[in-house]
């Protein structure tokens, strides 16, 4: 996972919770109540940061994002999503690289039986061949996960068979890229699964230990 924002000089890369409890901490990025101080963009794995050297359009199905545990040892709540801004501008981005042109776009991006997903359209050849490419790719199955780029509104934190754990209770949709190995193994391209195979948790299960974290960073109850 790699969190940008104003606070840090840089975009952090964080491999585990204590990374990222300290790196709440160190940039006191979090109120008590776990809402984001200031902007926060978090790139769910898979994410590249350096320079790149006629017929009917296909379109492949893909599930953005699901409520199980990552392997960041995170979740994010389908229900919180604001996708709003998102609709207006629905880009494809290949590993979250924003310094080169969307690859496709996102056609009907939309919450399902507790799943965030969309119909992705790659562009056509003549007009973008890096990005035809990767649908090619995505086509003969060579590469099949996606990763969503989003703005923190608000933090749960959680203990899940007593271990610190974390989730993304409201977030707002940047951007979804196609990459080589998602945070969330789910994030695949397929369609919608079934209610029954997804997890559940229950909606309130606070831990000690991320709640010093908050606490630590300074926050106070607004």
């Amino acid at each position: 996972m790699y969190v940008k924002c104003a606070a840090l000089e840089k975009t952090e890369q964080v491999c585990d919770l204590k990374s990222l409890g300290e790196l709440l901490k160190k940039g006191n990025l979090l109120t008590s109540k776990g809402e984001a101080r200031q902007e926060i963009r978090v790139y769910m794995g898979g994410a590249f940061f350096k320079g790149l050297t006629g017929g009917e359009e296909e379109v492949f199905p893909w599930v953005f994002s699901t409520f199980d545990l990552d392997r960041d040892d995170e979740r994010i709540d389908p229900m919180g999503w604001d996708l709003k801004n998102y609709q207006k501008n629905p880009v494809i981005l290949w590993a979250h690289d924003s310094r080169i042109p969307a690859i496709g776009f996102s056609k009907e991006t939309q919450v399902r039986d507790r799943v965030l997903g969309g119909n992705i359209v790659f562009n056509p050849k003549e007009m973008d061949p890096f990005g035809w490419g990767i649908g090619q790719r995505v086509a003969a199955r060579v590469i099949r996960a996606g990763s969503v780029g989003f703005l923190i509104q608000k933090i749960e934190i959680t203990e899940e068979s007593g271990e610190p754990s974390l989730i993304f209770r409201n977030q707002e949709l940047l951007e979804f890229s196609i990459c080589n190995i998602p945070s969330n193994p789910q994030a695949l391209n397929r369609d919608f699964p079934p209610p029954e195979y997804l997890q559940t948790l229950p909606e309130e299960t606070h831990n000690s230990f991320w709640k010093g974290i908050i606490k630590q960073s300074g926050g106070q109850n607004r």
